[in-house]
C-alpha cells in the first residue's frame, strides 16, 4: 500500500521531492489506484454507483461533480497514470473507466446533459469540461492521444488548485513525455519564484524547436 498522505513526508523537502518524482510510477504500477472524493451522502446510494448505466450514472454524476476533488490539480497525474482507477465516496464507488464512458455516450448524443435541471447539469459539465482535454492526453477520446509538453500540460491544469504554489508544476511533470520539461524534476527547496522561473526556461526552449519538432 501506498498512501500519498501518509507516505509522504510532507516536512522533509528532499524527501517530499523524490516521493513526487517517482508518482507516475507509483500510480502506473499500481494494481489499483482508489481516489478518495469525501464522506458519503444521502444524496447517493449504492446502487448509483454500481451500475454504471444511463439512469444510475445520470444519478451518480452530478452529485460526484460537485465534489471539490475535481479542482485539484494532483488528480490529473493521479487518474491519467492509473491503469484500474477507483472513485471512493463513503462507502460507495465508481470506477474512472465507467464514468469516462458514460460520458463518451452523453456527449455524442449532442450533449444531452445540457437539457437536464441545472442541478444536475452544472455538476455534470464540470466533469465533462475536464474530461475534455484530460482523455484527449490520456487516448480514451474518440480523438488520437497526443503528446504531452509542459505547454499543454499546464494549459489542461491551468484552473487546477493545490496547496503549494510549486505544484502548479510539479504535480504535472509526471505527464509530460515531449520537449525540454521531460528532465524536469521536483525540488522543494526550491522558492515558487523558482519553479516558476524554471518552467518558463522550459517553455522558451521548446517555442525555439524546429516547427517539425513541435508536436503539441
Amino acid at each position: 500500500f501506498w498512501i500519498d498522505a501518509l507516505s509522504i513526508n510532507q516536512d522533509d523537502r528532499s524527501e517530499r521531492g523524490h516521493q513526487v518524482n517517482q508518482m507516475r510510477a507509483i500510480y502506473s504500477g499500481a494494481s489499483e489506484v482508489v481516489s478518495w472524493l469525501g464522506a458519503e451522502s444521502k444524496d447517493i446510494d449504492q446502487q448509483q454507483c454500481e451500475i454504471p448505466s444511463d439512469l444510475g450514472m445520470s444519478e451518480a454524476l452530478p452529485y460526484l461533480g460537485k465534489q471539490s476533488y475535481w479542482t485539484r490539480v494532483w488528480i490529473v497525474q493521479e487518474l491519467m497514470s492509473a491503469t484500474n482507477a477507483t472513485l471512493k465516496c463513503g462507502a460507495h464507488c465508481v470506477t474512472w473507466s465507467a464514468i469516462v464512458q458514460f460520458i463518451r455516450q452523453v456527449g455524442c448524443d449532442h450533449f444531452r446533459w445540457l437539457e437536464w435541471p441545472e442541478e444536475f447539469a452544472h455538476p455534470v459539465g464540470t466533469v465533462v469540461g475536464w474530461l475534455d482535454g484530460i482523455t484527449q492526453m490520456q487516448g480514451l477520446s474518440m480523438s488520437p492521444p497526443r503528446s504531452t509538453s509542459l505547454r499543454s500540460a499546464l494549459l489542461h491544469t491551468r484552473t487546477k488548485m493545490a496547496r503549494d504554489p510549486r505544484d502548479a508544476v510539479y504535480a504535472i511533470i509526471g505527464l509530460i513525455d515531449l520537449g525540454a520539461g521531460l528532465h524536469m524534476r521536483s525540488d522543494y527547496s526550491r522558492s515558487p519564484f523558482q519553479v516558476y522561473c524554471a518552467a518558463i526556461g522550459i517553455l522558451l526552449k521548446d517555442m525555439d524547436k524546429p516547427a517539425a519538432d513541435k508536436r503539441y
